[in-house]
């Protein structure tokens, strides 16, 4: 069997799993929590995986495309040091005018009681990133296939235990926190894989620092105004709209991306690699790219068009009649999850050919577009209006992006065609 397709049948049989088993899970988390809690969660998280993208710089993704171990290890060394400081200086903002920043924001101060584990939850976030890429590297996509079904299955029980213990919204951002520790713990237990992570040569981590640059300058920015645009709903949405609201919002999300997420995770995990080495091996892509667009585009289409008819139905039996709304507003997000699988699996693209400040102008477009989805939505008063055309920004623009991602895939073919010799 061909090695990317087993890497990829690893990581996406462990997600699907995974993931079916935490929708088992879902109908008594929504049964043990109100909207309004799982709404303070939501910010709650928005704001731990804004700062978490912070965390490393987005050194992480170079570790894949270090040229040996040791280079690795350096690029690891750099996200850690650069992890641990960042949160050690939010720390110490929270601390001095944490309740004063978030009551700047109405609703946010919501949070205000929970504002210290923010620290805590992105740090632990931004280190699962980095040892997932050390994992990528060494081809170990297993440990980060269990690191992703630990951390999907234990979230699922401690919400269930909290919310037996009624501990309300602690025990839901305790049990995030607890989720991904338990996920790290479990992938790190085959120490052999982990022996030489840390590098110690400083002028190797400046070296590599330097080297690959071009991802705290454009992947960073890039990615950080994609996280936040992807989390407008939430992030503007919590100033004008109360915390139930927000919470049925969370829970639509939940039910529709959480799933994709994953499947689009571990395809774009997969793919890097493939792709990477496909560049340095100098073999035209093309080919493979388009066999694997039209496949997927056929089965995304027939799958989403059957889900489409009987999600009212599906969302009443998962969740119960209280929570009726929520299918409602998966119809109002339809475009946007359809061509956000195709968008957050091949997102890499740009990061094999360089073109990370391509991609970062792109991403800032499309955040104009999503906030003047919301601006329209929330002047005329009515949140629905406002997510709706919020997904269809989020379909035009990520659609361009797609074309640019063929474009530079073909530009790259057609050198390498001009490099090689005339038969």
């Amino acid at each position: 069997m061909n090695e990317y397709l087993k890497n990829g049948i690893k990581l996406i049989s462990a997600n699907i799993v995974a993931q079916v088993t935490a929708f088992m899970l879902v109908p008594f988390i929504a049964r043990l929590y109100a909207p309004e809690e799982l709404g303070i969660l939501t910010l709650f998280l928005t704001l731990g995986g804004i700062l978490a993208m912070l965390g490393n710089g987005k050194y992480e993704y170079a570790i894949v495309q270090a040229g040996n171990r040791k280079e690795a290890a350096s690029i690891f060394s750099l996200c850690l040091f650069i992890n641990t400081s960042l949160h050690l200086l939010i720390t110490i903002l929270l601390l001095l005018a944490g309740n004063e920043l978030l009551h700047l924001l109405k609703n946010y101060d919501a949070i205000s009681n929970y504002k210290f584990y923010l620290p805590l939850y992105s740090f632990i976030l931004a280190l699962a990133g980095a040892l997932t890429g050390w994992f990528n590297y060494h081809k170990r996509f297993n440990l980060t296939a269990r690191y992703n079904f630990i951390q999907i299955i234990s979230n699922g029980v401690f919400k269930i235990a909290a919310g037996l213990l009624s501990m309300k919204v602690t025990g839901l951002v305790l049990s995030n926190v607890a989720s991904h520790l338990s996920g790290i713990a479990c992938a790190i237990s085959q120490r052999h894989v982990l022996r030489g992570i840390i590098g110690t040569d400083k002028k190797a981590i400046k070296t590599a620092a330097a080297k690959y640059a071009n991802y705290p300058k454009y992947s960073l920015a890039r990615t950080v105004v994609n996280m936040i645009a992807t989390n407008l709903p939430v992030l503007i949405l919590s100033v004008y709209f109360n915390m139930e609201e927000i919470g049925f919002i969370s829970m639509a999300i939940t039910l529709a991306f959480r799933p994709l997420n994953i499947l689009s995770l571990a395809s774009n995990q997969v793919l890097f690699k493939k792709y990477s080495e496909m560049k340095n091996r100098k073999i035209q892509m093309w080919k493979s790219m388009r066999k694997l667009l039209v496949k997927s585009s056929a089965g995304m289409a027939i799958a989403f068009a059957a889900i489409y008819i009987c999600l009212d139905w599906l969302t009443s039996i998962i969740l119960g009649s209280e929570w009726a709304e929520c299918s409602t507003y998966i119809k109002d997000m339809y475009p946007w999850l359809l061509i956000s699988v195709f968008g957050a699996s091949l997102d890499f693209i740009p990061d094999v050919f360089q073109r990370q400040k391509g991609l970062m102008l792109s991403e800032m477009l499309l955040f104009a577009g999503r906030l003047a989805g919301l601006v329209i939505g929330i002047s005329s008063g009515d949140i629905h209006t406002a997510i709706s055309v919020y997904s269809w920004m989020s379909f035009v623009f990520i659609f361009l992006q797609l074309t640019w991602y063929v474009r530079l895939i073909r530009q790259y073919d057609r050198r390498i065609s001009a490099t090689q010799p005339r038969t």
